[in-house]
């Protein structure tokens, strides 16, 4: 077993030292050496994303998900998804988180690592959709007003900017006076419709808005 460690500490430092060839080679053998330790496969899997080697990641990871230990599972099943979407299936990405969404449906931090896992892969109407999940079981009002703006941004991002305006502008209504998230909204409104040169239609909003909140413009 000691032997089995010595493999797993010499291939963070090969890592480290950036030898991944020589790094996977130790992990195959302290992972022979240490075949209930699943947080090596785990490593080498991580490993095997970087290279775009998504089939023998999966397998990895698998044995992640298999463990006692039940973050590493949960990490184990978020990459199983990455991995498929960087593979550019994106259905069968979508089929594991949502399965990993319904054993954990009031997760917070799953679910706002699902957004930006989804976001990162141009994923960007399934981030809302997870984003929409989020902002459904926000608690604490606060993240729930950051949110609704993330999804205004997501909003943007997909080039649905009515969408996003009317999202900012009810998010809004939400927010202090003069608060830093104020001013935030007010300048993502001001983005959005300047990135289409609609100048009219920013002008119309924001009379819309001083006449709604004529404390606040």
């Amino acid at each position: 077993k000691n032997g089995g460690q010595d493999l797993a500490i010499l291939a963070q430092h090969q890592l480290r030292r950036g030898q991944e060839d020589e790094a996977l080679q130790t992990l195959g053998k302290a992972i022979t050496a240490l075949p209930d330790e699943v947080d090596l496969p785990m490593e080498r899997a991580k490993i095997q994303l970087r290279r775009l080697d998504f089939e023998s990641a999966r397998t990895d990871l698998e044995k992640g998900t298999q463990g006692k230990d039940p973050v590493l599972s949960l990490e184990a099943t978020k990459l199983i998804g990455k991995s498929w979407l960087r593979e550019g299936d994106s259905k069968k990405a979508i089929e594991t988180w949502d399965k990993l969404l319904a054993a954990n449906p009031k997760d917070e931090d799953l679910l706002e690592d699902l957004v930006e896992s989804a976001a990162a892969e141009g994923e960007i109407e399934q981030a809302l959709t997870y984003t929409q999940k989020l902002i459904d079981v926000s608690s604490d009002p606060y993240k729930k007003t950051l949110r609704q703006l993330r999804q205004g941004d997501l909003l943007a991002q997909a080039g649905r900017n009515d969408d996003a305006v009317k999202n900012y502008s009810e998010t809004l209504a939400q927010v202090g006076e003069g608060s830093w998230l104020e001013r935030e909204i007010l300048a993502q409104i001001d983005k959005t419709f300047r990135k289409q040169d609609r100048l009219n239609d920013l002008k119309t909003t924001f009379i819309a808005l001083t006449e709604a909140n004529p404390r606040r413009l």
